[in-house]
């Protein structure tokens, strides 16, 4: 006996096909849109805020940053304040942006080891410590704000 397949061609066939298809387009939307948020919250964890103790206007941090790497430091600022700050390490290849988080402009000039300005305005500033070569450095980097 010859078996008959009535589904080969038939438009159910066809809206079986088209169901799957949009259930993996679906499927690989839902991923990526978890693996971005899942990415973009691990980007906001790597941000270290900077806090003064009590009656401080400055302070010094210690870290580390692989090869081509940056850490993120954010600290608030007003309109008209002094921000300083000085990056030090073994490795010649360190250096830092500020970076006015408000706008996303960087108001300090290229990548340097030492910093000076009135901020602009009263926002949140990033202070991007970043390695442009050695595998992995370690580094101090003074803040101060008056």
């Amino acid at each position: 006996m010859k078996k008959i397949n009535i589904l080969r061609n038939s438009p159910s066939k066809n809206i079986l096909r088209g169901k799957m298809k949009n259930n993996i387009l679906k499927l690989f939307l839902t991923i990526f849109a978890v693996v971005a948020f899942v990415g973009s919250v691990f980007a906001l964890q790597a941000a270290i805020r900077i806090r003064f103790a009590k009656g401080k206007s400055s302070a010094t941090l210690n870290g580390t940053v692989g090869k081509y790497g940056k850490k993120d430091y954010i600290l608030r600022g007003n309109k008209g304040q002094k921000l300083s700050a000085s990056v030090s390490s073994d490795c010649e290849s360190i250096a830092f942006d500020v970076v006015d988080k408000g706008t996303g402009q960087i108001i300090s000039e290229n990548p340097t080891t030492d910093y000076k300005d009135e901020l602009p305005g009263t926002d949140d500033y990033i202070i991007r410590v970043q390695n442009s070569d050695l595998p992995i450095c370690k580094f101090t980097l003074n803040v101060g704000i008056e």
